[in-house]
């Protein structure tokens, strides 16, 4: 399978194939459903890769046996026997000092998997000014949108205005833990998460 480089496209499965694939391809990723998570699990590798992790002697193991441990998370996946393995913990100090959580190259693939079929689902619902982490949307977006706001609320900065900046204290810790408790659950296997 020929595929996208990139960096900044949405990773889809079927517009990485490449056009003298087309027909070979689809006709065995609609094969059966394996084939296809097994597919989509390829291009979620091929994201993670192009986040930047690739130069870690994790993910130098995994892919020296790609084809191999795609085939064994596809079973685990497909079995309900996935089960994420413990990141690593470390402090960075820039911008500002704050602990973050490494998770294995594995883990990251799926991580990729799970939020390329969640992520149309998500982004249809989501409040248009919502920014952060979604296509086409990001910092300069929500500061054109910021401005954009202010100068309506102010007539044009006729008038004062104030604004508030506020940040989620713990954001992924409680997010993790909703999830632990079963307040997030998704079929993905069976319902894609990203019905349309």
């Amino acid at each position: 399978m020929a595929l996208n480089t990139n960096p900044n496209a949405h990773l889809d499965l079927y517009s990485l194939i490449s056009r003298e694939e087309d027909a070979a391809t689809l006709a065995w990723i609609k094969k059966n459903p394996r084939n296809q998570l097994k597919a989509e699990l390829y291009v979620a590798e091929h994201a993670a890769r192009l986040g930047g992790k690739r130069k870690t002697r994790d993910a130098h193991a995994v892919e020296l046996y790609l084809d191999e441990n795609i085939e064994i998370l596809t079973e685990k996946l497909l079995q309900h026997e996935y089960r994420p393995s413990p990141g690593e913990a470390h402090i960075i100090t820039k911008p500002v000092m704050r602990e973050i959580f490494a998770a294995p190259y594995i883990d990251r693939i799926v991580q990729h998997y799970v939020v390329d079929t969640i992520y149309p689902w998500w982004d249809r619902r989501l409040n248009h000014g919502a920014s952060s982490c979604r296509l086409w949307k990001g910092t300069s977006f929500a500061v054109e949108l910021l401005d954009r706001h202010i100068r309506q609320a102010s007539l044009n900065f006729a008038r004062p205005v104030t604004v508030i900046k506020m940040d989620i204290s713990g954001y992924w810790e409680n997010f993790v833990g909703c999830l632990a408790r079963g307040l997030g659950r998704w079929n993905i296997l069976h319902d894609g998460g990203g019905n349309k």
